[in-house]
This record gives structure tokens, sequence and C-alpha cells, in this order.
């Protein structure tokens, strides 16, 4: 997924379906470097609920959900207006 914060008070929000309990891994790149150029990035569940979340410029970011369903990636605090881009995906922990 290719992104772009446009102010610094945006929120991105971005579903993720899957289909049973898995571990989601999410890896980040802003495209940038340094401190200015963080963004904070959370897994949500369907309720809202932050599972795992992170804040820096690139990283990697996982968490497991115990059922199938929608799932939600937040990207937000992006203090500059470069592309992001990041890859979700998920392994069935069965």
């Amino acid at each position: 997924v290719i992104g772009q914060s446009s102010s610094y008070s945006e929120l991105d929000y971005f579903q993720l379906s899957v289909d049973a309990a898995s571990l989601i891994t999410l890896t980040f790149d802003n495209g940038s470097n340094g401190i200015y150029s963080n963004h904070t990035v959370s897994i949500l569940d369907q309720q809202g609920n932050v599972l795992s979340s992170k804040r820096d410029s690139e990283f990697n970011l996982q968490a497991q959900v115990s059922s199938g369903g929608n799932y939600y990636i937040l990207v937000e605090d992006g203090s500059i207006t470069d592309d992001y881009t990041f890859t979700a995906t998920y392994s069935s922990s069965s």
C-alpha cells in the first residue's frame, strides 16, 4: 500500500480481513529519515482497540489476533508529506 500524509492531524485507515486466528505482520517505511519523518502506526481490532503500535520512520509491527474478521491499520502523526509504504500480511496460527 502507498499512502501520503497531508497534515500532522491526518488519520489514514486501511482495512485488513483475516480468515482465522492469525499473526498480523506489518512492514512500514515512510520514505524519509529523521525525527520529523516519523509516523505512528497501529493495528486496531474491530472496536478500535489498539493491539500494537509503534512510532518511527521504518519498522516492523506485529499483533496476534484470536479470531478472523476485519482489522485496521492506522497511520497518523506524519510531519512530512512524502509517500509512505507498508505491507501487511497474516499467517494463520491454527
